[in-house]
């Protein structure tokens, strides 16, 4: 039985953007009381405006066995002429087929019907696939018992039937379709950041993240079926001269414009990626043969050979690939990897659009040596320095401490960024040993500072890599003794996707380093996706808000509700956050006015030697710099 009613005549519909992560907790259960009695025309209007841009009609699931409570619920109602689609059920079966075939937005139960209750008619609804859905439960008992049952159940809201009328109502459908909306928000935030997390915001191809998960997942397969897979290495080859010579608005664009070729004629079983910079990779499943991969990559490097026109400037990039084929070049992710780049790098030697690993032929090359090689030596000759850029609090203008960035003196590149070399170092166990180099060199630093009476807290970054190193945490125990450091003056800064992605093993190390009295923070929050239980059950002593959301914070209003946002969580939570990537005044003020205090990014100071360090301290303590 239907009962439709639908009100014209609706105020203007509410702003899109998710405002508070604090608005989208479940709400506690409130059972409706006399104090509460009169409905406001707050709750009509929330009513209208949840629903103002729904294409369909909210509907309305009634489940009661009583012929004239349900007639009382539909003329509450009719009274207000709400925007509902009303669907009626007398007994506990008939909602169950009813909610197996038909979306509902609330449902209102009476908690005694006449083949089972309200509490085992609930835990039914938990495995249809359209719950949960906001329940308000009606009913006649009044103990303290059913109101525990029904919090206990999910249920939003409580009446007793003593009580049921239609402000009561009102007034709680208003509050259970506030918060339907507010977890509706929440999730499509979810799913965005989940996105982020596994996609190439530039290109819309897959990121690293997604492209190691995918490999994985083909070394695996390949493994249990016997089967074989090609493992492409590209880079493009005068990119760089396109950055320098254009911008990096030019280069961005070029990106763009190549991610979007490459999805034309990839197939959908096969996975290409942008890893970073201008370094892609294709994992090519059920290539037999040498021949079939190079007809592949000839059409990759066919389609990038293609002129590109950007603002009027006609560009012609080119490439470079590698080539490495399971199991033949390797049986793991870092042996393909490394041969793929391998490969790559002799391509480029050799001025050939491609080149296949061959053992023989990388041994016999006596060209320049591949990156991963020259990392190795770097790291025997402690090549690898760190820089350290301030954090700041903008409200006081105070130095909260630093955060180190390693770098490397290449003896012929010169300096070399960690966006140049740490990519090829995650991809083998160089990453480990630039870990311990680091952390070291920043205890070594600290201890420097505070015996000359400056105590300067110290962020490193940790990779995700050393939370799997049984070594480590033993090593890190022996480090500390050594430089006699205050661990809570430490902060190791882990990604996102680390952290999300992290295993029994490494949970446990991170319980370890808390405490320690090591502080934890989330790297890049918001380019990955993190489970709120993930936060709840990890030590998180901070977060760290991705650039990306810094970036554009004053024109884009999506990115300040979710800066917003994070905000709000961070504070629940009862957690630092912290910007990252500010580099104007204007960030750094719309980043106050959202509640935001720390920060860090060029507009304030950029990376400096810890030399320079002090003399900017200095100089800032004064007062005459920001």
């Amino acid at each position: 039985m239907k009962n439709t009613n639908f009100h014209h005549n609706i105020s203007p519909a509410i702003d899109d953007s998710l405002s508070s992560f604090e608005q989208c907790r479940i709400l506690p259960i409130k059972t409706y009381n006399e104090s509460t009695k009169h409905v406001t025309q707050e709750d009509i209007r929330t009513i209208y405006e949840l629903f103002a841009k729904q294409e369909r009609k909210t509907k309305l699931l009634v489940i009661d066995d009583d012929d004239v409570d349900r007639e009382r619920i539909s003329r509450y109602i009719d009274k207000f002429i709400l925007p509902f689609e009303t669907t009626f059920a007398a007994n506990g079966q008939e909602a169950i087929d009813l909610l197996s075939n038909n979306a509902f937005d609330i449902i209102i139960l009476d908690y005694q019907l006449g083949d089972m209750t309200g509490a085992q008619l609930m835990e039914k609804f938990a495995s249809l696939d359209h719950y949960p859905i906001p329940t308000i439960m009606i009913t006649g008992m009044g103990d303290e018992k059913t109101v525990v049952e029904a919090m206990r159940l999910g249920v939003h809201d409580y009446i007793p039937k003593k009580q049921l009328n239609a402000e009561s109502l009102i007034s709680v459908l208003s509050s259970a379709l506030h918060t339907a909306e507010l977890e509706r928000r929440l999730l499509e935030t979810q799913d965005q950041l989940r996105r982020q997390s596994l996609y190439d915001g530039l290109t819309g191809l897959p990121n690293r993240n997604l492209f190691f998960d995918r490999l994985n997942q083909a070394i695996l397969t390949s493994e249990r079926n016997l089967g074989v897979f090609t493992l492409l290495m590209i880079d493009l080859n005068l990119f760089k001269e396109v950055n320098d010579s254009l911008g990096h608005g030019v280069g961005d664009e070029v990106l763009s414009i190549i991610g979007g070729r490459f999805e034309t004629f990839a197939r959908k079983s096969d996975t290409l990626a942008r890893l970073g910079g201008d370094e892609f990779a294709c994992i090519l499943y059920n290539i037999q043969t040498e021949k079939d991969a190079i007809a592949c990559v000839e059409k990759i490097i066919a389609t990038i050979n293609q002129p590109i026109v950007v603002n009027e400037h006609v560009l012609q990039i080119g490439a470079s690939v590698g080539i490495a084929r399971y199991p033949e070049n390797g049986t793991d992710p870092t042996s393909l990897l490394s041969n793929a780049d391998s490969a790559m790098y002799q391509a480029k030697r050799s001025k050939q659009k491609y080149e296949i690993y061959r053992q023989t032929n990388i041994r016999q090359s006596n060209s320049t040596i591949p990156l991963t090689e020259q990392l190795i030596q770097g790291l025997r000759h402690k090549e690898l320095y760190l820089d350290y850029q301030p954090k700041i609090n903008l409200r006081t203008h105070r130095i909260i401490g630093v955060e180190a960035l390693v770098r490397w003196k290449n003896p012929t590149m010169g300096l070399l960024m960690p966006d140049q070399f740490i990519n090829i170092a995650e991809r083998s166990h160089l990453i480990e040993e630039i870990s311990f180099q680091t952390i070291e060199q920043a205890f070594s630093q600290w201890l420097t500072w505070f015996n000359k009476d400056m105590r300067i807290p110290i962020a490193v970054n940790l990779s995700a890599r050393m939370l799997d190193n049984q070594e480590f945490l033993p090593w890190l125990k022996k480090m500390s003794a050594r430089y006699k450091i205050l661990t809570c003056d430490f902060t190791f800064e882990i990604t996102e996707t680390a952290l999300a992605s992290s295993n029994r093993l490494a949970n446990r190390l991170l319980k370890n380093l808390q405490q320690m009295g090591f502080q934890l923070s989330i790297d890049d929050f918001g380019s990955g996706f993190t489970s709120f239980r993930t936060l709840r059950n990890s030590a998180i002593s901070e977060l760290k808000i991705d650039r990306e959301f810094v970036k554009d914070i004053e024109q884009n209003g999506k990115d300040a509700a979710i800066v917003s946002s994070l905000i709000t969580l961070a504070n629940n939570l009862e957690v630092r956050i912290i910007a990252e990537g500010v580099e104007t005044q204007a960030q750094s003020i719309k980043l106050q006015s959202l509640g935001c205090v720390l920060a860090q990014g060029f507009a304030l100071a950029k990376p400096m030697s810890a030399s320079s360090f002090i003399k900017w301290r200095e100089t800032f303590q004064s007062g005459s710099s920001l």
